[in-house]
């Protein structure tokens, strides 16, 4: 499957065909499904319906895995999908971005001395085992004025840019816009498309993934728990 004809809608697929812990467990022409092993979740898209036998011959739903779907005609024949997070994908389509280091505040790694701080103020996953695995993986960064930590971001287990949170009183700083520039300039760096991934009604986020540069696809892609 092309999934370079269309990267905004296939951005988090892209990345994951270059994931060592993933598994192509079929690709046609118009059909992809990749499973992603330390995450035990399924990766899906298909722009043929005809395909769908195909699909599911090839998935397990007996076990709890996860599954994320760019083509929300799947998500019938999926388990899991009563409650399933809807969102967009947003890519930084360019080469490079204009990020300078900031004399006033520093970029430090976090580790998990910072467990307790982050599960206090990141409110997006409700497993205190993801965030331990953001910090043991090293994909957490704060960002510092005077060692006291102001806020942080970081990349989710499939590869999206995600986990900001700027403490209320250091709103307003341009912290937000800061620290996401900091994660693109580092994902191009490491020669990776930068993507996040957005919930439709969070206005805020959006607005600032606007204001960066990147470009959204409304078609909306699912999260479901098997």
């Amino acid at each position: 499957m092309n999934l370079d004809k269309n990267k905004r809608k296939y951005c988090n697929l892209i990345h994951l065909k270059s994931d060592p812990m993933v598994s192509n467990l079929l690709e046609t022409e118009t059909s992809i499904v990749l499973y992603k092993r330390d995450m035990e979740c399924y990766f899906i898209a298909c722009e043929m319906m005809s395909e769908v036998d195909q699909i599911l011959a090839v998935i397990d739903t007996s076990k709890n895995n996860g599954f994320c779907i760019n083509t929300k005609e799947l998500r019938p024949y999926l388990p899991g999908m009563e409650d399933a997070f809807e969102c967009w994908n947003y890519l930084y389509e360019k080469d490079s971005i204009d990020f300078e280091v900031r004399d006033d505040v520093e970029i430090r790694e976090l580790d998990d001395s910072y467990y307790d701080f982050v599960l206090e103020h990141y409110h997006g996953y409700d497993d205190p085992n993801y965030i331990q695995s953001r910090l043991a993986s090293g994909n957490l960064w704060g960002v510092f004025k005077e060692d006291v930590c102001m806020g942080f971001i970081g990349y989710h287990d499939e590869g999206s840019m995600g986990l900001l949170v700027i403490l209320d009183q250091y709103k307003r700083l341009g912290l937000g816009t800061y620290m996401e520039k900091y994660l693109i300039d580092k994902t191009l760096k490491q020669g990776r498309l930068p993507f996040a991934q957005v919930h439709p009604d969070n206005v805020a986020s959006k607005n600032l993934q606007e204001k960066l540069g990147l470009k959204e696809d409304q078609n909306i892609v699912t999260w479901g728990n098997g």
